[in-house]
């Protein structure tokens, strides 16, 4: 395996990312179950929830740091609060550990008052840049050459092989 960077590994996007591992996709369970039916929305938010999982567990073998943090999505309307009751109720029905977090708490969790929360567990924080060049190691430690400072401008298919220039 080749790894071809056009700066420095951990310069760009990859090390300079928010380094935010979540355990639930950016759009509820709700919502994905109208998009896509409750078989398919349940077996998506599972695979990200294995990935995400896998992910964390091959950081902290890496030693690339982790910290493990909590998720609270809050509501304020009386609309957001029938969501989140909701999403609470789809979660719990698909196996998904989630958590209302009453309303006379959510002030001391989140800084501000709010109507409703729901709170999921199993999301960590990490350092970008360190987990950027953790994984580089890792690859380099299984056979894989870097090679910094090399800008791709072109990529074709050969019969059993990819050309770089």
């Amino acid at each position: 395996m080749v790894l071809l960077e056009a700066d420095r590994i951990g310069r760009g996007a990859s090390g300079s990312s928010p380094g935010w591992i979540t355990e639930t996709p950016e759009t509820g369970l709700v919502h994905s179950e109208a998009a896509l039916g409750r078989r398919p929305a349940e077996h998506a938010w599972q695979a990200w929830r294995r990935a995400a999982r896998d992910f964390q567990a091959l950081l902290r073998r890496l030693g690339c740091g982790l910290e493990p943090r909590a998720e609270v999505s809050i509501a304020q309307s009386a609309e957001q609060v029938a969501l989140v009751n909701r999403e609470l109720q789809r979660r719990r029905a698909a196996g998904v550990a989630a958590q209302a977090v009453p309303a006379r708490t959510l002030g001391a969790v989140c800084g501000f008052p709010a109507a409703a929360g729901l709170r999921t567990k199993g999301n960590a924080l990490v350092d970008p840049y360190r987990t950027t060049l953790g994984l580089a190691a890792a690859a380099v430690r299984r056979g894989a050459t870097i090679h910094e400072r090399t800008p791709v401008t072109r990529t074709a298919r050969a019969r059993d092989a990819v050309v770089v220039t």
